[in-house]
């Protein structure tokens, strides 16, 4: 089977952090902002789909 593009990061390998919303820091004006702790401030995770190869099955 032919490994095809990945859906769910249309092929990037890498999706937004949900956390952050992409930005790469947390906290508001009154508390202060800092770097994001899920995604260390890049503001995108690895797909975990396709573990960040941006393709979907592949031959095994």
């Amino acid at each position: 089977m032919a490994a095809t593009t990945c859906p769910t990061c249309q092929g990037k390998g890498v999706i937004g952090c949900k956390n952050c919303n992409g930005s790469g820091q947390t906290g508001n004006l009154l508390i202060g902002y800092s770097k994001c702790s899920r995604c260390g401030g890049l503001g995108e995770h690895a797909c975990p789909n396709c573990r960040g190869t941006g393709e979907v099955g592949g031959a095994k």
